[in-house]
């Protein structure tokens, strides 16, 4: 954008520079979106396929520098390790991964963190997708394969999870939200509106993954699926 405003004006600009993650995770909300999608006639599609590319090829020349670069939140990277570094416990709750990132750069780096979930539990992109449209089909297919469980379905965007609350065939998850995403106050705000949405902390994460009883959910959880 900073680029293209440059040009636009012919000249330096006037001062523009990057925005900061932070600067764009404050400001840039769905309609200011829109608006540089139509300024700049960039299409939705074409912004998920160029982000991919990058992202990919990234991941691709320095695997290990888009991980140290790229996982946040350390304390809830540790409590994954700690209770999945090993042996599954009998127990505990089973972890699923979900996530838009690729299946086979998803596995290396749970690898390279010590997390040890069994890769017919890592659900991402495959190989040759630049993006996923939906994620609906893996939780259908999780929510099959465990009829009758409490599944635990843990996620940091506040739009996703308000359109699976709103979702009847995804009526088995109970939903909750990771404060520790980033996420700002207004898009935290909208979930407190939603009563099928419960609220995460990390600090409850380490039992949850033990399989110990949520204080508002019914029942402990069995499965747990972590998109991240």
């Amino acid at each position: 954008v900073s680029i293209k405003d440059r040009e636009l004006r012919g000249g330096s600009g006037g001062g523009y520079r990057p925005l900061t993650a932070g600067e764009a995770n404050e400001n840039l909300d769905k309609d200011r979106l829109k608006i540089l999608q139509d300024r700049y006639k960039a299409s939705p599609v074409t912004i998920q396929e160029t982000y991919a590319r990058i992202m990919d090829k990234w991941k691709e020349e320095d695997l290990n520098g888009f991980i140290d670069q790229t996982v946040p939140y350390p304390h809830v990277t540790d409590s994954f390790r700690a209770k999945l570094s090993g042996e599954e416990k009998s127990n505990a709750a089973k972890v699923y991964i979900v996530s838009e990132m690729r299946t086979e750069d998803i596995v290396p780096i749970l690898s390279h963190l010590r997390i040890n979930v069994p890769y017919e539990r890592v659900l991402g992109r495959d190989l040759d997708d630049i993006f996923r449209i939906d994620m609906r089909t893996d939780l259908d297919a999780i929510q099959n394969q465990n009829i009758g469980s409490e599944l635990v379905y843990i996620d940091s965007n506040v739009e996703r999870l308000v359109e699976y609350a709103e979702d009847t065939s995804l009526s088995q998850l109970l939903l909750c939200f990771a404060t520790w995403g980033p996420s700002t106050p207004s898009m935290r705000s909208k979930v407190y509106q939603v009563p099928q949405i419960n609220v995460l902390e990390s600090a409850f994460l380490p039992s949850f993954l033990d399989g110990d009883p949520f204080p508002s959910l019914p029942a402990k959880p069995s499965e747990i699926i972590y998109n991240s």
